[in-house]
C-alpha cells in the first residue's frame, strides 16, 4: 500500500497495461510454437533491440562508467600525439628535402654504382617511412577499436533511454541513463578528435611513401636500362682525340665526387645496420670456436677410409683462423643484405687474405706463382671498380687488366695439365672455363677499342670475379662436404644402425647434394656477371608458366615438373622412412614376426599416397577428372585386369594376415624354397636349387601353402635304421638314444624317440624321431645323425645287414650247367 501511494494512478494503469501486453505477447508466442508445424511463423531478420532492464540500470551505469574511465586513462594523450606529430614531421622533413634533391638528378646518366647506392638509400628510407606509417595506423586503429566498443555500449544506453521515455520509468532512472549516455558520448567525441589529429600526419606519411616508391621505380628502371646497354656501343672509339681531351679535364672532379658519394653511402648503410653488428660478431666467434673444436676432434674419428673431401677438409682446418674468417665473410650477405658497392669491394679485399692462405696450403708449389698473380689481378680489378666508369682512365685501366689476365690465362690455356685435379670431370670443367675466359678477355679487349665500354667492363672483369667466386665456392664446398662426411663417420651417428649400413652412400649423397647447390649458386653468379639473370629467368618463367591445352584440360610445364618432383620426393622419403623404421626403430621393439614389415609397408604406402594427393593438388587437377579416371580404371579392372587386381588384393591380405613372411620356407605345389621378397603383386621364392621363382600373390592365398617356418623353425626328422637278426635290441635302442642325446643340434624337448619299428625280412628296423630348431640345416643334421649311428653300431660290433635271399633249385639242365669234374684242367668250361 505504501508503494502504490508513491506512484500516480495514471502510472499504475500504464504498468498494468504493460504487464498485460507482455502476457499477450507471451501467449501469442506459445501459440505460434504449438502451431509451428502447421503454420510456420515468419521470422524477422532484424536483430533484437538491446537494452538494460530498469532494475539493473544503476549497476550497469556503474560498470559502464568504470569502463569509460579506464578507456579514458588508456587513451593516447594530446602531448603524445603532439610528440608523434613532431617526430613524424622531422622524419618527413629530412625525407622531403632528400626527395627534392633526388628529383633533380638525371638517373639515366649516372653510373651503376651510383644507382645501386641510391637504391639502397631509398629502400632504407622507405622502410623508415613504412614503420612510421604502421605506428600511426596502429594508434588510429586502437582509438577506433575503443570508439567502436563505446559506440556499442552507447547504443544500448540510448535504446534504454528510448524505452524509459515511452514507459515512464520511476525514480531517478532517467537521470542516471541520461548522465551515462552523455558521458559515453563525450568520450566517443574525444576519441574521434584525437583520431583526426593522427590522420593528418598519417596522410602526409602515406604521400611521402608513395613518392619514395615512385623514385625507387625510376631508379630501378635506370638500372634496367644500364643492363640493357651492356651489349651495345655506348661510347666513341678509344683513340678519339676530342673525347680524350674532354674526359681528362673532368676526371679529378668526377673521381672526388664519386669517392665522396661512395663513402657517404657506406657510412649511412653501416649506421642503419647497427643491430646486426652484435649478431654477426657472435656468429663470427662461434664459427671460429667450432672450427677449432672440430680440428681437435678429428684425431678421434676413424681415419682408415678418408675421402678426398675429408682429407682436404683436414688440410683446411690446419689453419682454422683463415677458414673461419673466410666462411664468415662468405656468409656476410645473410647479415648485411643489399650492401653498397664500396662495402662489397672491402669484403672482396678482406676475403683475399684468408683465401690466399688456404689455397697456397692446398695447391702444389708449381701453381703458387699463378696464385700470387691472381691476387695481384684482384687488386687491379678492385682499382678499376673505383675509377668512374665514364672516365677515359677507366678504359685504359681495363686495358691493363686485360693484359694481366691474358698473361695468367695464356700458360693455362696452352698447358692444360697444369690444372689436373683429382676428378676428371672437374678438370674438364676447369679447362672449359679457362678456354671460355681466354676468348672472353680477348673479346673484351677488342670491344674496349671500338666503344663497347660496358661490355668491355663485363668481359674483362668476368675472369677475376668468376675465378674468385670459383675459389670461394670450392673452399666452401670442401668445408661443407668434409665436415658433413666427418660427422657421418663420427661416434655420434655411428650408434644408429642405418647410418652404419649406409655410410658410404650417405657420404656420396652429401657430396652430390652440396656440389649441386654450389653449381646452382655459381650459375646464378655467372648470370649476374654477364647481366643475363633477368633475361634467363624471364625465359624460364615463361617456359614453365605458359599454359598448354590438351582438349578441355590446360596445364603448364612447371606443373608437370612439380607433379613429377613431388611424387619422386615422396617415393624417396618413403624409402628413407622404411629404412629408418626397419633398421633403428622396429627391430628394437618386441613385435611379433611380420609386424615390422607390415608397419613399414603401411608407412611407405601412406607416404606415397599422400605425395600423389599433394601432387594432384599442386597442379590443380579437378576432382571430376579424377573421378573419370578412377571410373575408367574400375571398368578396366572389371574386364581385363581381374587377375592383376586379384593379385593386388591378395598382396594386401598377405600384408595384414601375415601367413607368409620374408625368410619363410614354403611349399607351394611342387615348389619349395625360401621367400626372398614380397611385393604388392607377386612374391619371389628362392628354391634350394638356386632358381628364382616369381609366384603371384593370388596363388599364395587361393592354394594350399605349406609354411615350414611360420611360427618357429623347428622340424621333426625321421631316420630308419636296421640291424642284423640276433643283435641285442635293447643295446641297439640305448646306443641310438645316445647318438641323439649327444648331438648338439638335436633338441631334447620334445625328447627324441627310438621305436622298434618292424622285424623285416633281413633286419630288425628301428625308427628314430627327433626335433631340431635349425630348419635350414635339417638335411645336414640328418646326415650327421646317420654317420653317428653307423659309427656307434660298428664300434659295438653290431652288424648292419643287407638284403639276402635263399634260392632252392629242384632240377638243373646238364647242358646249361655241366659237371666240372668231367672237364680236364686245360679245357674250357
Amino acid at each position: 500500500m505504501k508503494f502504490t501511494r508513491q506512484i500516480p494512478r495514471r502510472g499504475i494503469k500504464k504498468i498494468w497495461l504493460f504487464i498485460a501486453l507482455i502476457g499477450l505477447i507471451s501467449l501469442q508466442n506459445g501459440y505460434s510454437q504449438e502451431e509451428g508445424p502447421l503454420e510456420p511463423a515468419v521470422k524477422d531478420s532484424t536483430p533484437p533491440v538491446e537494452f538494460i532492464p530498469f532494475n539493473e540500470v544503476l549497476i550497469a551505469a556503474g560498470e559502464s562508467r568504470i569502463r569509460a574511465l579506464r578507456a579514458a586513462e588508456s587513451l593516447i594523450g594530446l602531448e603524445s600525439i603532439a610528440r608523434e606529430t613532431r617526430r613524424n614531421d622531422s622524419i618527413l622533413m629530412l625525407v622531403d628535402s632528400a626527395l627534392s634533391l633526388a628529383k633533380q638528378i638525371e638517373y639515366p646518366q649516372k653510373s651503376e654504382r651510383f644507382l645501386t647506392n641510391e637504391k639502397n638509400y631509398w629502400q632504407i628510407a622507405n622502410r623508415y617511412v613504412g614503420a612510421q606509417k604502421k605506428r600511426l595506423s596502429e594508434l588510429i586503429r586502437d582509438l577506433q577499436d575503443q570508439r567502436s566498443t563505446l559506440e556499442k555500449d552507447l547504443r544500448i544506453w540510448r535504446n534504454t533511454q528510448t524505452l524509459q521515455d515511452s514507459s515512464y520509468a520511476f525514480g531517478n532512472t532517467a537521470e542516471v541513463i541520461a548522465a551515462t549516455s552523455s558521458m559515453l558520448d563525450s568520450l566517443s567525441t574525444v576519441i574521434q578528435e584525437r583520431s583526426e589529429l593522427l590522420v593528418l600526419p598519417l596522410n602526409r606519411t602515406i604521400g611521402t611513401e608513395v613518392e619514395i616508391e615512385l623514385l625507387l621505380e625510376k631508379i630501378q628502371q635506370a638500372l634496367q636500362e644500364k643492363s640493357s646497354l651492356v651489349y651495345t656501343r655506348t661510347g666513341p672509339a678509344l683513340l678519339t682525340t676530342a673525347f680524350s681531351a674532354s674526359q681528362d679535364q673532368q676526371f679529378p672532379g668526377r673521381f672526388k665526387a664519386s669517392m665522396k658519394s661512395e663513402w657517404s653511402a657506406l657510412l649511412f648503410y653501416l649506421g642503419q645496420h647497427k643491430n646486426a653488428y652484435a649478431l654477426y660478431l657472435f656468429f663470427f666467434l662461434g664459427i671460429l670456436a667450432l672450427f677449432s673444436w672440430i680440428r681437435t676432434r678429428l684425431k678421434f674419428l676413424r681415419a682408415n677410409t678418408l675421402s678426398y673431401y675429408q682429407t682436404t677438409f683436414t688440410a683446411v682446418l690446419r689453419r682454422p683462423l683463415s677458414a673461419g674468417i673466410l666462411f664468415c665473410l662468405f656468409l656476410m650477405v645473410i647479415f648485411f643484405p643489399d650492401r653498397p658497392p664500396l662495402l662489397v669491394d672491402i669484403t672482396i679485399l678482406a676475403l683475399l687474405f684468408p683465401l690466399m692462405d688456404l689455397t697456397l696450403n692446398l695447391t702444389p708449389r708449381n701453381l703458387h706463382g699463378y696464385l700470387w698473380g691472381f691476387a695481384a689481378l684482384i687488386l687491379l680489378y678492385l682499382g678499376t671498380r673505383l675509377i668512374p666508369a665514364e672516365s677515359l682512365l677507366n678504359r685504359y685501366a681495363l686495358l691493363v687488366l686485360g693484359v694481366a689476365e691474358l698473361v695468367i690465362l695464356y700458360p693455362l690455356y696452352r698447358k692444360p695439365r697444369l690444372l689436373k685435379l683429382h676428378n676428371q670431370t672437374l678438370s674438364r670443367f676447369v679447362r672449359f672455363l679457362i678456354v671460355f675466359h681466354f676468348w672472353a678477355v680477348l673479346t673484351g679487349f677488342a670491344a674496349n677499342f671500338f666503344g663497347y665500354t660496358m661490355f668491355s667492363q663485363v668481359a674483362l672483369g668476368s675472369f677475376s670475379i668468376n675465378a674468385l667466386a670459383g675459389l670461394l665456392l670450392f673452399v666452401a664446398a670442401i668445408i661443407l662436404i668434409g665436415g658433413l662426411q666427418f660427422f657421418i663417420s663420427s661416434p655420434y651417428l655411428d650408434r644408429f644402425q642405418v647410418i652404419h649400413d649406409y655410410e658410404e652412400y650417405l657420404k656420396g649423397f652429401t657430396a652430390r647434394a652440396v656440389i649441386t647447390g654450389v653449381l646452382l649458386f655459381w650459375l646464378d653468379t655467372v648470370l649476374r656477371i654477364f647481366y643475363l639473370k633477368d633475361a634467363v629467368y624471364t625465359v624460364l618463367r615463361n617456359l614453365f608458366t605458359r599454359d598448354l591445352s590438351l582438349g578441355s584440360m590446360s596445364f603448364s610445364l612447371g606443373k608437370i615438373v612439380l607433379f613429377i618432383f613431388i611424387i619422386w620426393f615422396s617415393i624417396i622419403l618413403s624409402r628413407v622412412v622404411k629404412i629408418v623404421l626397419r633398421s633403428d626403430v622396429l627391430d628394437k621393439l618386441p613385435l611379433k614376426k611380420g609386424v615390422p614389415r607390415m608397419v613399414t609397408a603401411i608407412a611407405q604406402t601412406a607416404l606415397i599416397t599422400i605425395g600423389v594427393l599433394f601432387a594432384i593438388r599442386a597442379i590443380g587437377m579437378p576432382m571430376d577428372q579424377l573421378t573419370i579416371i578412377f571410373s575408367a580404371f574400375s571398368v578396366g579392372i572389371g574386364f581385363g585386369l581381374q587377375n592383376i587386381f586379384n593379385n593386388l588384393v591378395s598382396g594386401i591380405i598377405l600384408l595384414f594376415e601375415r601367413p607368409v613372411q620374408l625368410g619363410d620356407t614354403v611349399e607351394v605345389g611342387n615348389l619349395i624354397g625360401k621367400v626372398q621378397s614380397m611385393g604388392i603383386r607377386s612374391s619371389h621364392i628362392h628354391t634350394f636349387d638356386g632358381a628364382e621363382v616369381i609366384v603371384p600373390n593370388g596363388q599364395l592365398i587361393s592354394q594350399e601353402v605349406v609354411n615350414w617356418t611360420l611360427s618357429d623353425k623347428t622340424r621333426r626328422i625321421e631316420v630308419i635304421s636296421g640291424v642284423a637278426y640276433g643283435s641285442d635290441v635293447h643295446l641297439v635302442r640305448n646306443l641310438l638314444l645316445q647318438v641323439l642325446q649327444e648331438h648338439p643340434e638335436v633338441l631334447q624337448t620334445p625328447a627324441p624317440l627310438v621305436l622298434f619299428n618292424n622285424m623285416g625280412e633281413s633286419s630288425l628296423d628301428f625308427r628314430l624321431l627327433f626335433w631340431t630348431d635349425r630348419f635350414e640345416e635339417w638335411l645336414r643334421i640328418r646326415s650327421d645323425v646317420i654317420f653317428a649311428i653307423h659309427d656307434i653300431l660298428y664300434a659295438n660290433n653290431i652288424s648292419i645287414p643287407f638284403p639276402q635271399r635263399d634260392l632252392h633249385l629242384k632240377s638243373v639242365d646238364p647242358s646249361v650247367f655241366p659237371n666240372p669234374k668231367k672237364n680236364e684242367p686245360g679245357d674250357s668250361p
